[in-house]
This record gives C-alpha cells, sequence and structure tokens, in this order.
C-alpha cells in the first residue's frame, strides 16, 4: 500500500555509548506513543532494563514526537550497556481518517504499521503499551516457540467480551489484550497483517469500538497464542 511509503518522516537512532549493532534476534520492544505517554514508556524502559540486564534491548518508539526533556531523559537510558534505542518519527495526518476518544489517540494505531516497518530487520519484537510494568525478567516469553501462530497474546476478562466477540464474529471464544503482544514479525507481514488491518478500519470505523484492538482480535482470529496468566495482571 502507497501508505507505508509516506508513514514514517525520519528515524533517530539513540546509543550514547554505541555499545552493540542491533541483530534481529535481539531483544526488541516496541512502543507506540504520542508526547504524553512519553515518561509513562520510560518508567516501562526502565523496569523491563533492571530486570533483563543479560539480555540485548532494542527499544523501537513509534511516535509523532517527543518533548526534548523527555527525549533527553531517554538518551540517559542508553548509557546502560545493553540498550539502545530507535525512534521513528511517524507522519499522523495518515490516521487522520480513523476515530478517536478521550482515551485513544492517533497513536494507538501505530502498532498497525509497526510490523511492516520492521520486517527484515526484526525477527520478533514485543509491543507494549506505555503502561505496563515490567517485574521480571521475559527471557522464557521471548524463547517461546510460536509454532506459526502471528502473536503470543493474552486473553482479556472474557465476561467483559462475550458480546463483543459475536458482534465481531470471533469464533476461537477468546479475545486478546493488544497492548501486550509478541508479534512474529515475519508472520505478520506474510498475512498482510498491517495492510489488512488499516482496510478494515478504513472501511467500517464505527463497528470497531475498540478501534485498533477490536480490528487486531478479528483479523488474527485463531492466529493467536494464548500464554499463562502471569504475563499479565488482568487474564481469563
Amino acid at each position: 500500500m502507497e501508505i507505508f511509503e509516506n508513514v514514517i518522516l525520519k528515524t533517530e537512532v539513540i546509543d550514547e555509548n554505541n555499545t552493540f549493532v542491533a541483530k534481529n534476534d535481539d531483544l526488541h520492544i516496541a512502543f507506540g506513543i504520542d508526547a504524553n505517554f512519553a515518561i509513562g514508556m520510560g518508567v516501562c524502559m526502565t523496569s523491563i532494563i533492571l530486570n533483563n540486564q543479560n539480555e540485548k534491548i532494542n527499544f523501537h518508539v513509534f511516535t509523532d514526537g517527543i518533548n526534548q526533556e523527555d527525549l533527553d531523559r531517554l538518551k540517559l537510558l542508553t548509557k546502560y550497556e545493553n540498550v539502545k534505542i530507535t525512534i521513528y518519527y511517524i507522519n499522523k495526518e495518515v490516521f487522520k481518517k480513523f476515530p478517536t476518544s478521550v482515551g485513544w489517540t492517533y497513536a494507538t494505531y501505530y502498532r498497525f504499521i509497526m510490523g511492516n516497518v520492521l520486517y527484515g530487520h526484526v525477527n520478533k519484537v514485543l509491543y507494549l503499551d506505555a503502561d505496563v510494568l515490567c517485574v521480571g525478567s521475559l527471557k522464557e516469553l521471548i524463547e517461546m516457540n510460536m509454532n506459526n501462530y502471528v502473536i503470543i497474546g493474552i486473553c482479556d476478562f472474557l465476561e467483559n467480551f462475550q458480546t463483543r466477540m459475536q458482534e465481531l464474529s470471533i469464533k476461537n471464544g477468546k479475545y486478546f489484550n493488544a497492548g501486550v503482544m509478541y508479534i512474529d514479525v515475519n508472520q505478520w507481514y506474510k498475512e498482510k497483517v498491517s495492510e489488512k488491518a488499516m482496510q478494515l478500519l478504513s472501511e467500517n470505523p464505527q463497528k470497531y469500538t475498540s478501534l485498533d484492538q477490536d480490528v487486531l482480535n478479528v483479523l488474527l482470529d485463531g492466529k493467536v497464542y494464548f500464554t499463562n496468566k502471569k504475563w499479565d495482571k488482568n487474564p481469563c
């Protein structure tokens, strides 16, 4: 789709120590934020770093802008020898036709395009919302065999989504929280999830009351490996 040719305005790599060359099989973690969520994201990053000091950590930040003060704080994190941060500045005009709300800005759609942008550079990436906190090692998660599933996901409260799943014609009986997704980037690209997500939401934006999360649940129905409840504080 032509949209993916114009969505990234520029890329900035932050690595104060110039410590390592990123590899496909490193620990890759992605966020999609606007400037209001930079501090929360920084707290999440810090919690990941402190609990995963033996991993090479590549953070990928998809954003339409970060305040200079917050950018300076992020640079401090790369003084850890195992940390590198890449910032992808998004052209948010691409997403202006999609609905937003008080709680969801255009940044909620940035996770749509991550798979396409990272394809060829990253094998797997852990997407996290900026309000997530890491309280332990991620080693077990990143070493899971994904068995050709597109993502490893965590089931959201079933009682809250039974009606929603019927409305969306979801057949697998589970609805995942799109705030925590371990993504097989190659499978995501193969399934054309980015393109299909943009198209699906464009065709009927009012149908998807949970916006991008609804869309991803529809597209990935039957293609999600639902993992142990310990990876989320509110699993089913």
